[in-house]
């Protein structure tokens, strides 16, 4: 009996020790703000100067062209072709592209 409680208070000692050595693991280090984005004045500072091919599309002038009927046609095409794992997020680049004036496309 006496070694069993012996045994007993050994074993709250050393669950003790274990969870006073992990405590310090709780702590928060203090992470600094992100750093500033990069600026960019015009539209093609933003694209990577290791791109092959830039090309520039007029969304609002092809809109203007082609019409209001035709482009939505061509978005509901363009949404069953996707074939993305997440169809929400395909549709909502699709409403993107209707909404932007300008698309720039690098490869």
């Amino acid at each position: 009996m006496i070694l069993r409680a012996g045994f007993e208070r050994a074993r709250i000692l050393v669950f003790g020790f274990g969870v006073a050595s992990l405590a310090p693991a709780c702590a928060s280090d203090h992470v600094g703000p992100p750093p500033s984005a990069p600026s960019a004045a015009r539209a093609i500072d933003a694209m990577p100067a290791d791109l092959d091919l830039v090309v520039r599309l007029d969304m609002k002038r092809i809109r203007d062209t082609l019409g209001a009927s035709t482009m939505q046609t061509i978005s509901e095409h363009a949404v069953r072709g996707l074939r993305g794992t997440d169809q929400a997020t395909d549709a909502l680049l699709v409403s993107a592209l209707s909404e932007t004036d300008t698309l720039w496309v690098g490869v």
